[in-house]
């Protein structure tokens, strides 16, 4: 502030005799003179300022749009991965029930072998058209069985590539065994 008053001051043409602030009036003329530039100057600089703080504030409302859209971003992408889990969950429930109907029929496949082991020692002779018939459907459980873990295979390998896509985050959530 002193300084922007003694650059007015020099500044300004003043004669160097000194009468010039000799009376009233001269200082009067002085301090009219200096304060319209000063008012001059000082409105100019608070123009300034308010043209300043304007600019702060657009570059602050950019950077908060910015932020905005990396969370809208973000949130996007935790839904994607939301889905993903819930299709890994949904594969693992259709796992687990394959399993469970693999292991069905694997018990009714050695039921059906000890009785077709037991009908052929006591009715060897007697009954062998019956027999065939359990062979046959013997041998077609047996492929259906084998159709079953053929699709449980495959299940799991679909199980474990969608794990792989998965996001970090969800990646291991779900844990996939093979039979």
């Amino acid at each position: 502030m002193t300084a922007l008053a003694v650059a007015i001051a020099v500044l300004m043409p003043v004669p160097h005799d000194a009468s010039f602030l000799a009376t009233q009036a001269d200082w009067t003329l002085f301090a009219d003179v200096f304060g319209s530039v000063g008012g001059t100057i000082f409105s100019g600089l608070a123009f300034a300022g308010l043209i300043w703080t304007i600019r702060i504030q657009q570059q602050e409302l950019k950077e908060t749009r910015e932020e905005l859209a990396k969370t809208a971003t973000a949130q996007v992408e935790s839904q994607k991965a939301h889905e993903a889990h819930v299709r890994v969950a949904q594969q693992s429930a259709r796992l687990s029930a394959a399993t469970a109907l693999l292991s069905h029929y694997d018990g009714q496949m050695y039921r059906l072998a000890e009785t077709i082991e037991v009908s052929l020692n006591e009715k060897k002779a007697n009954q062998t058209a019956d027999l065939e018939r359990m062979s046959v459907k013997r041998t077609e459980v047996r492929k259906e069985i084998y159709a079953l873990r053929d699709e449980l295979r495959d299940l799991v390998r679909y199980a474990e590539v969608v794990s792989e896509t998965l996001p970090q985050e969800t990646a291991g959530t779900v844990t996939v065994k093979n039979p």
